[in-house]
């Protein structure tokens, strides 16, 4: 399903791009600018994430107690001296069981959470929060056919929420390799 998906995205860009061959202009923007933006995704991806804690905590906790209690119980049971090899034996392997729920449990949370972030991270960025439009002259923008405009913008959406979706860790890397350039450049132009 997801190679169907990808296939007809891949051919809805080739042929966004046979049809516009325009070349789009970065705008006029500073360092400044770009950590205004950094920051607000920042910003945005935080307030994502606590909401998606609370989401899935409020929705996935109560399950996951239910089986951390049943270990519990069978540590208990295992703890008592005077059960015969078999009972031990049983416990042992409800036991391991149960682990392998919570370990399935757990992957399906992740798996959940992922994809909750990355949707609303593209909501997030549908409503307006986007990155590339923001790099570009906004004449440029005008100037655009309208294909050339919907990829530009679904590829805005798809990336920013990416983006979002990747929480502050990603953006903090972005920070760090633009400030990183940005003090090469600065000590190359003070040695000449």
């Amino acid at each position: 399903m997801i190679q169907i998906i990808g296939t007809i995205l891949l051919v809805a860009l080739l042929s966004l791009t046979a049809v516009s061959q325009d070349v789009i202009q970065v705008g006029n923007f500073g360092p400044n600018d770009i950590f205004q933006l950094l920051t607000i995704i920042a910003f945005v991806a935080t307030l994502q994430h606590s909401a998606v804690e609370v989401i899935m905590s409020t929705w996935r906790d109560p399950a996951q107690e239910k089986l951390k209690a049943e270990i519990e119980r069978l540590d208990a049971e295992l703890a008592i001296e005077d059960e015969t090899p078999e009972q031990r034996k049983q416990w042992m392997l409800e036991r391991k069981e149960i682990d392998i729920k919570i370990q399935e449990f757990k992957t399906v949370t992740r798996k959940l959470a992922l994809w909750i972030t990355l949707l609303s991270g593209v909501f997030v960025s549908v409503v307006g929060i986007r990155i590339l439009g923001n790099l570009i002259d906004p004449s440029q923008l005008k100037e655009m056919s309208k294909y050339q405009s919907l990829g530009f913008n679904v590829m805005d959406v798809f990336l920013t929420g990416a983006l979002i979706s990747g929480g502050t860790e990603g953006v903090y890397q972005i920070v760090q390799v633009f400030s990183s350039f940005l003090n090469k450049t600065t000590e190359k132009v003070k040695a000449n």
